[in-house]
């Protein structure tokens, strides 16, 4: 959020707490009690300065030409006659119409071939994806299920693995007690 210049808007609501978000790049959603001036809004925006900067970058994973995949930040160019679904060159990918879907759809194939494999001391444990607004990942070890965020495919590989593995201890030690680190 620095040296940015961001729209904020404010939307004044009969509430008791002040909600931020962000539902589109580069715009702050406000909704504030009736109550709060304007210096106290900002100062609250300056105290959530590191949970805006998170926020953003969820929701620049996709903008209109940007991916990012596996911690590098691709532009997308739409190129129908490519006979393939999409190509990789630099920091470029070019796709055709649903190639884009493809991508995604491979790359969690590949986190999940990932996780078969770490998971193999941890017998019939199930993986599914879906999107979370503030995990990366739930481990329910009673019924022996982990789900990740479909957001992973935008980190490193190093920290994909990283929760994989937090996630998988959950099934010997089911909360964060010392021994689990």
């Amino acid at each position: 959020l620095i040296n940015k210049t961001y729209e904020v808007i404010i939307n004044y609501k009969q509430l008791k707490r002040i909600n931020l978000s962000f539902q589109s790049p580069n715009v702050i959603y406000i909704s504030s009690p009736r109550k709060l001036d304007y210096d106290k809004i900002k100062k609250i925006l300056d105290s959530n300065l590191s949970w805006l900067i998170k926020q953003e970058n969820k929701i620049s994973f996709l903008k209109a030409n940007n991916l990012v995949l596996k911690g590098v930040n691709y532009q997308l160019v739409i190129d129908n006659n490519l006979l393939q679904p999409y190509q990789i060159n630099n920091n470029i990918i070019k796709y055709r119409q649903n190639g884009l879907s493809e991508l995604i759809t491979q790359e969690l194939n590949k986190i999940e071939i990932l996780f078969n494999e770490l998971a193999q001391p941890y017998p019939k444990v199930k993986l599914s994806f879906r999107r979370m607004k503030s995990r990366w990942g739930v481990c329910n070890w009673q019924k022996k299920n982990i789900t990740l965020n479909s957001f992973i495919i935008m980190l490193p590989d190093e920290l994909i693995k990283y929760i994989i593995y937090h996630e998988l201890t959950h099934l010997k030690i089911h909360n964060h007690q010392k021994e689990f680190y």
